[in-house]
């Protein structure tokens, strides 16, 4: 993941008399940052990147009447006051502070008060879109204001003004009189991922087991693991990879006492322990030069989260040497180098030759980002690229037209819809069983177009604790209309909205604008499929402010009777998508939307957790199951299948891993 929030150099007002004032002319100018700074650098005559064909770019720009405009600014200054851009806010010192909810990214952002004006709440021109902070239209909503009494910066995205106090998605402040970045750890350096910085272990998605990397070797016990350490291994800066680095980086990962971990942040304060992803550690101590011993809370499986980005060993040199710059150039034992990164547009590896293990068949991997994926399309189409990952669904039958290679990979997520177990309709079984026999799933993946496939279980035909001896809830609107007769939901003689004492069997269905893929065509067919077993459907798309509201979103049991959500797994075991739909997993405690809570549900997860028999575990997730599977809390939609375009003519073959759809190096076949 990359950083959410950047910030492009541009030239503001200083307004001779000081008011909260937005966009407009510039009387004056104030250059941000100072003169030394890498956004201030005249490129008037710098050389043109022959590689992304500039004259192609410029003639496309130029061509068909397109009006192109700054991506910062105001109004368009031609007397209609529309808005372009982001407009820029300017105030003073004297502007009141206020308070702002981040839902989205409440860890990587400046934690605030913001100077928002309040003029904001309900004028046009504000915030980009051009609408006030008490409408949201959609889009990314930025909010920009700089403080000229202190040249401090503030930018939020996706802002809104819910009535009583401005929420967003996430908040940036910048001291733009100085060249400090904000914190370059709100980076992750799996962007890179285990062609840079491989584990002791590495997780072997085809043979469902643990396999060695820098550990060849390990005595696995409840209480603990020794692992041995593969020797002659040297980082990519020269120095030398052993007992001492491995401590170093599991104590900078998860323990917050350590100094190296306080250099981490999250939510604006120091320290970070990762242990959400190894979270059976306990400790390490040093055997000798090349042993470690970590030492363990006893759970089952802990070994294979050793394979995590957590446990990516990192050169301590590199660390302590680059500080806050290291993010930019992490340095690892892996068969990739990192040569550039550009953050948000590109970042080039190039293969280690001094690489301890097999080289990977690419000697050099770019990759590009832009947030135009049509974009992205032509060029694939035109050769600037040889593959695409997650192409858009409608561009898909043109690259096929021109032979370009679409192929489509299962992931380890499964897209549902959680029904509100706490209220009617959703509060009888029978009904929530009613739902699942109306969904037509295979209707739905045809929809996506090969992205989505139909699952009929609780968990993947092919992988480990798959229970298929369950009811399979495959599309009978017949099964769904006799269980709603059942449940006392009868058909008027001339009505095609069911009821019961009156009351019609009416339900409200919350999505996020913005959801695409599985996540974007399970409402809308879920909702023609409910209706037309006699339920009255509300299909109302939200904010992302709205959606992850505590209060009016979908983390609260007022919300809505049927929300739109979706999960996805480290490891094709079960146990972490059966976690969720714990009671202790109902917010706030994690996303059990259906706010459903059964005991005996809870006694058999929590049993798996610590079980070590293997067929007594194995048994243990089947029961689980079996029995969400009769209860019926949510109602299972696809599975999401990734899709990845290439060039024939240049890549044989690129499969992506089940686990968050990533590129495996050593599995890149190329021409």
């Amino acid at each position: 993941m990359l950083r959410r929030f950047a910030v492009a150099a541009t030239l503001v007002a200083a307004l001779p008399l000081f008011a909260a004032h937005e966009g407009g002319p510039i009387p004056a100018q104030l250059p941000l940052f100072p003169g030394n700074n890498w956004w201030n650098t005249d490129i008037t005559n710098a050389p043109t990147d022959t590689l992304v064909n500039s004259t192609a770019f410029t003639d496309f720009m130029g061509g068909s009447g397109r009006r192109l405009h700054p991506d910062w600014g105001g109004d368009i200054g031609d007397g209609t006051g529309e808005t372009y851009g982001i407009p820029f806010v300017i105030v003073d010192s004297t502007q009141p502070l206020v308070p702002i909810d981040f839902v989205d990214y409440a860890d990587e952002s400046d934690a605030g008060p913001y100077p928002i004006p309040t003029e904001a709440i309900t004028s046009f021109g504000w915030i980009e879109g051009g609408e006030p902070g008490n409408q949201d239209p959609g889009g990314d909503r930025h909010l920009l204001i700089l403080n000229r009494s202190d040249n401090t910066l503030y930018e939020m995205g996706n802002v809104f003004y819910n009535g009583t106090g401005w929420q967003a998605s996430g908040g940036a402040i910048f001291h733009v009189d100085t060249n400090n970045r904000r914190p370059d750890d709100w980076t992750s350096a799996d962007a890179a991922g285990l062609a840079i910085l491989p584990g002791l272990v590495r997780y072997d998605e085809a043979k469902n087991e643990v396999v060695p990397a820098l550990a060849t070797s390990w005595d696995e016990k409840p209480e603990s693991i020794t692992f041995k350490l593969r020797s002659g291994v040297k980082f990519q800066d020269g120095t030398p990879f052993n007992a001492d680095a491995v401590v170093f980086n599991f104590r900078r990962a998860f323990d917050k006492t350590f100094p190296a971990n306080q250099a981490i942040t999250g939510g604006g304060q120091p320290g970070v322990p990762y242990t959400y992803l190894v979270p059976a550690y306990k400790g390490v101590e040093k055997v000798d030069d090349m042993t470690v011993r970590v030492d363990l809370n006893p759970a089952p499986f802990a070994l294979r989260t050793f394979s995590t980005a957590a446990t990516f060993m990192e050169s301590p040199a590199a660390v302590e040497a680059k500080g806050k710059d290291y993010q930019l150039s992490p340095v690892g034992t892996g068969p990739y180098k990192v040569a550039s990164f550009t953050p948000n547009q590109r970042w080039e590896l190039v293969r280690n030759e001094d690489y301890w293990g097999p080289k990977p068949a690419p000697d050099r991997v770019v990759a590009v980002i832009k947030t135009d994926a049509a974009a992205l399309v032509n060029d694939l189409l035109s050769g600037n690229i040889d593959a695409l990952v997650a192409p858009p669904p409608a561009n898909l039958d043109q690259l096929k037209s021109a032979n370009m290679v679409v192929k489509f990979y299962p992931t380890l997520e499964i897209d549902y819809l959680a029904l509100n177990t706490t209220r009617a309709p959703f509060d009888d079984v029978l009904v929530r069983q009613a739902a699942n026999w109306a969904l037509d799933k295979e209707a739905l993946a045809k929809v996506l177009n090969g992205q989505g496939a139909a699952i009929y279980a609780d968990w993947f035909e092919e992988a480990y604790g798959n229970n298929a001896d369950v009811v399979d809830y495959k599309y009978s609107p017949d099964k769904a209309k006799q269980l709603l007769d059942q449940a006392g939901w009868k058909l008027p003689a001339s009505g095609t909205v069911r009821q019961k004492n009156g009351q019609d069997l009416a339900v409200k269905l919350v999505m996020r604008i913005g959801q695409t893929g599985v996540l974007g065509a399970l409402p809308t067919v879920a909702t023609s499929n409910l209706q037309d077993v006699g339920f009255k459907v509300d299909l109302q798309a939200v904010d992302a402010a709205t959606y992850n509201s505590t209060t009016v979103g979908v983390f609260s049991p007022t919300c809505c009777d049927l929300s739109n959500a979706g999960h996805a797994s480290s490891f094709p075991d079960p146990i972490d998508w059966l976690t969720r739909w714990t009671t202790a997993s109902i917010p706030p405690g994690e996303r059990n939307f259906a706010f459903w809570s059964n005991k005996d549900f809870d006694t058999l997860v929590a049993a798996a957790k610590v079980e070590f028999d293997a067929n007594k575990r194995l048994q243990l997730l089947k029961d689980a199951q079996k029995l969400k599977r009769d209860q019926a809390p949510i109602l299972w939609g696809n599975r999401y299948q990734q899709a990845v375009a290439w060039n024939p003519s240049k890549v044989q073959d690129l499969p992506l891993t089940k686990a968050f759809s990533r590129v495996f190096p050593w599995a890149i076949v190329l021409k």
